[in-house]
């Protein structure tokens, strides 16, 4: 019987995780600031972690209206 792999990814440590969960903040929070400044919404920063979605997401903020000071 052959031996079932792993994949690395679920053999990741606690001070892995940290370390992404960390990363994922340092990319989420600029993204979210800037849309509720904009007038969006913060979930919006969400699209950075899709494919594409870091491309996409300053051309929406381009192309639709900001929020009025």
């Amino acid at each position: 019987m052959e031996a079932v792999r792993i994949s690395p990814l679920f053999a990741m440590g606690i001070s892995e995780l940290l370390i992404i969960l960390l990363f994922a903040l340092i990319v989420l929070y600029p993204w979210a600031i800037i849309l509720e400044k904009a007038g969006k919404s913060k979930l919006l920063a969400l699209l950075v972690f899709i494919p594409l979605g870091i491309l996409i997401l300053p051309w929406y903020l381009a192309l639709t209206e900001w929020k009025k000071q």
